[in-house]
């Protein structure tokens, strides 16, 4: 039987919700209507792919069963939740083995389909995609949830087929009974009949089920089938009658895929963060960025900043946003359908959302602390994930284009040939130091941090070498430089991060020098530090640590007969951070700070170990200094008629800043040295502490002649 359908004009979309588990029982049936409603109002002919884990769909007809109760309660006693249905027909099970496919269409003026026409074009569907049996519609009368066109070979019925419409959208529903115990579904859906209507079983309506009557699709075609096997044979053998095949991959490019409904995720920082296409959506989920989860954004910074808990996560879903927000404002005002080559391509968008989400992703533990004991480097693991095949970021981004991943990863590496995109993501004032300083803010409670980032977002201009900023809105950009020096000298410079960090760097240290020591005869305990203690390690095998793993390996080292990596392990997690002391020239100081260690070592102190000479220009933060040559771009103002000045030079404030050289430099020691309270033997080396003291006043190195 033919149907003719007259969409040689469109293409599907696809939507494929995989297998949901019992909190989003809910969203097919949402997203029927949405899609159903969407379908109509856009011409745009969608199929829905969706399983439930394990549960009963009910009708609106089984909640009216005499004894709902027992129904139900007979049901939760085979293991199967219960969902209600807003659309007619009978309960049916929905489990792993069951794959459900709506088919969307618009049914306006133009596309008009009768409820029989819909059911017909379903059933031919299915006989184009399973062709080895002859595929008959009629009702199997003892089977659960009968009707006109239950689905059968053989006279056993393997689907069922509703419909639902929506304004000028229909949708046509198929459960197929796949793979898995058939008969015991039905002896379920029996089992809740008997419950529900008890003396009246089969009366009023309701089925006289049989299990017998039904059975699975692979069973009744003598083929095996899994759910991915039914897919593929469902999307390549669209009904003819719609005259347009459709290849695997869709008809509407991956790139070009935008999700039915956007996709919000709630943001403390940015209310909300809006995520609108498909690849943003399956890179979010995928391993490799998920994993930042487990990544603090600030490191040590949390043993000083207690609300300074946030991750690399959420700071990436902030920079995306952020690159989102400029991207749309550049589409809608400075186009370059406008501006010509000073305007912005809005095919660019998508490698600069992908970049700005992705900018992050190759950080690892305490990442800068754990580069330094173990010689990687982010950035180069980072372009290592998006270009790495074993990846699920790099299978989602060359699903775009076979030469998308290694663009993204260009715009890590600056390489990129449009200085917008790459600006956008790194520059003096890009989206990634825009997140940071506003979320680092929040988290730390350090309101000094914040600016006004809506007026900045308002003064932000493409021109042909990159990123300006309206010379109105010079104000807003001299605010943002002023918080981020703030954050720098009061936050990421703090002397206890630093002197937390300090220890992390000599616990690591400790621990590979063990490892390497062929003397030393007891497990550490961290197989999966091993191949770093080696040097020798895979991408896979670095994507396997985060904070959490470390920090269980230094809760292990604790307890190990090596006093000091079990002292240090104690002091880093029980946040007993070396003591500091600032001076101004390494060279001067280093007889003093020589003698000092050698106190320190009288005491009972290993140096090596408890000692550190640190300086806040070697953390791996920028600040505004343009007369350096370390700084990558400037920030450029725009004047009326388009010419550019760099923003020192006509900011005072901002001038005054950038000849300033900020940070310092400290001399690391045991907190014992100085606080009477914890040290040891004092008593024995009371003459030694009392020197030791004698050269620190004010919490400054006093040199001695």
């Amino acid at each position: 039987m033919s149907t003719t359908f007259p969409l040689h004009t469109e293409s599907f979309m696809l939507l494929d919700s995989g297998c949901l588990t019992n909190s989003d029982y809910f969203l097919p049936f949402a997203l029927t209507d949405v899609l159903t409603t969407f379908s109509g109002m856009q011409h745009q002919p969608i199929i829905h792919f969706w399983q439930l884990d394990q549960a009963m769909i009910l009708g609106m007809k089984d909640t009216r069963v005499p004894h709902l109760k027992e129904g139900v309660t007979s049901l939760q006693e085979n293991d199967y939740s219960v969902v209600v249905r807003n659309a007619g027909g009978l309960g049916v099970i929905a489990d792993s083995g069951i794959l459900n496919v709506s088919l969307i269409l618009p049914n306006n003026s133009e596309h008009k389909l009768s409820i029989d026409a819909a059911y017909e074009l379903m059933w031919a569907w299915l006989r184009q995609s399973f062709p080895e049996k002859e595929i008959d519609a009629f009702e199997i009368t003892t089977s659960y949830c009968p009707g006109t066109y239950d689905l059968s070979i053989g006279g056993q019925k393997f689907a069922g087929i509703a419909q639902r419409r929506v304004k000028d959208g229909i949708a046509v529903m198929i459960y197929i009974s796949v793979n898995g115990n058939q008969l015991a579904r039905g002896e379920v859906v029996r089992d809740f009949y008997l419950a529900g209507l008890q003396e009246q079983f089969g009366e009023n309506g309701y089925p006289p089920v049989d299990p017998a009557v039904m059975a699975n699709l692979e069973t009744l075609i003598e083929t095996p089938l899994t759910i991915d096997a039914v897919k593929t044979r469902l999307i390549e053998a669209l009904p003819q009658q719609f005259e347009k095949s459709i290849d695997p991959n869709l008809t509407i490019p991956y790139k070009e895929q935008r999700l039915p409904i956007e996709k919000v995720f709630r943001d403390p920082v940015h209310n909300y963060i809006h995520v609108q296409h498909q690849v943003i959506l399956d890179l979010i989920n995928s391993a490799e960025v998920q994993r930042l989860r487990r990544i603090k954004q600030l490191g040590t910074s949390s043993f000083t900043f207690h609300g300074a808990e946030h991750s690399r996560f959420s700071h990436s879903l902030g920079v995306y946003e952020i690159t989102r927000r400029i991207c749309e404002i550049f589409q809608r005002n400075y186009s370059v359908e406008r501006l010509g080559e000073n305007g912005w391509n809005d095919d660019e968008r998508l490698i600069t959302l992908c970049a700005a989400l992705l900018h992050d992703v190759g950080h690892g533990p305490y990442s800068h602390t754990f580069e330094h004991i173990f010689d990687t480097n982010h950035e180069a693991i980072t372009v290592q994930i998006i270009t790495s095949p074993e990846t699920e970021v790099y299978q989602i981004l060359n699903r775009v284009s076979a030469d998308f991943p290694e663009k993204v990863a260009s715009v890590i590496t600056k390489q990129y040939p449009n200085p917008q995109v790459v600006q956008m993501i790194s520059s003096q004032i890009d989206a990634d130091r825009m997140d940071y300083l506003l979320r680092d803010a929040y988290f730390t409670g350090t309101e000094y941090g914040t600016f006004d980032l809506t007026r900045i977002l308002r003064v932000i201009r493409p021109y042909k070498g990159g990123i300006a900023f309206a010379m109105n809105g010079m104000h807003a950009v001299e605010d943002y430089i002023v918080s981020r020096y703030q954050m720098y000298v009061q936050v990421y410079f703090h002397p206890v991060s630093r002197g937390m960090e300090v220890i992390l760097d000599h616990l690591l240290h400790r621990a590979k020098e063990l490892f390497e020591n062929p003397e030393f005869d007891y497990d550490l305990q961290a197989s999966l530090l091993v191949p770093f203690f080696k040097g020798d390690f895979t991408l896979q095998e670095y994507l396997k640590l985060d904070d959490g793993v470390l920090s269980t390996y230094f809760t292990q080292w604790m307890d190990v007969p090596d006093s000091i990596l079990g002292d240090l392990a104690k002091r880093f997690l029980m946040r007993k951070p070396l003591k500091s002391a600032t001076f101004t020239n390494e060279k001067e100081s280093a007889a003093t700070i020589a003698y000092l260690r050698e106190l320190i070592e009288k005491v009972g102190f290993n140096p090596k170990y408890y000692t550190a000479i640190n300086s806040s220009y070697d953390l791996p933060y920028d600040f505004y200094r343009p007369n350096k040559d370390r700084h990558r771009t400037q920030i450029e103002l725009m004047q009326k008629d388009g010419s550019l000045v760099e923003l020192a030079t006509v900011s005072p404030l901002v001038a005054a800043l950038a000849g300033q050289s900020q940070g310092d430099e400290r001399f690391y020691f045991p907190k014992e040295m100085l606080d009477q309270g914890n040290k040891k033997h004092y008593d024995l080396f009371d003459e030694t502490y009392r020197e030791f003291s004698s050269y620190i006043h004010n919490g400054a190195l006093v040199l001695k002649k």
